[in-house]
């Protein structure tokens, strides 16, 4: 079972049980696939940025379709009762093996259903984030949009909307 956990500012994805064959799948696959390597550096700087409230380039701007601070407030108008920017990122079970109560920044429409570099980059808009307990985000999975033809005209329609404000 692979979990993709961003950490620290940095991606690794890992098996508990395999972490170095885990370690070097990633790096195999970050040298090797292209579309791979851009998700893995816009997810790490996004994330940064969002924590620490950072400005963004205008190329970012454009990408996600408004600044960090509007992008925060528009995440917060999704809270459900007991998130808050402190649990963002928290997850897995204490000691006593009582839940943490922590969410992710979950895409709708997952990242892994990108087939090119202007797919990836569309999935990045802001109408396709949602904050999401990480519990059911892991249930989600890529289950949340189970076919590429279902996703096809969303895609479609935030690269136009990528490609428009890119001019």
């Amino acid at each position: 079972f692979i979990l993709d956990a961003c950490c620290g500012g940095r991606m690794f994805w890992f098996n508990k049980k395999h972490p170095d064959k885990s370690r070097e799948y990633f790096y195999h696959r970050l040298e090797k696939d292209p579309l791979f390597k851009q998700l893995v550096v816009i997810r790490t700087d996004m994330k940064r940025r969002i924590k620490k409230n950072g400005k963004i380039s205008l190329k970012n701007k454009q990408l996600i379709g408004m600044d960090i601070q509007e992008l925060r407030d528009y995440i917060e108008s999704k809270f459900n009762q007991g998130m808050c920017w402190e649990n963002w990122g928290k997850s897995g079970y204490n000691e006593k093996k009582e839940r943490i109560e922590g969410w992710d920044l979950d895409h709708i429409i997952p990242l892994s259903s990108a087939k090119n570099k202007e797919e990836l980059l569309a999935l990045w808009h802001y109408s396709n984030l949602q904050p999401l307990w990480w519990w059911e985000n892991q249930k989600k999975g890529k289950k949340g949009y189970d076919t590429k033809k279902q996703n096809e005209p969303i895609i479609k329609s935030m690269q136009n909307r990528f490609v428009r404000k890119r001019k």
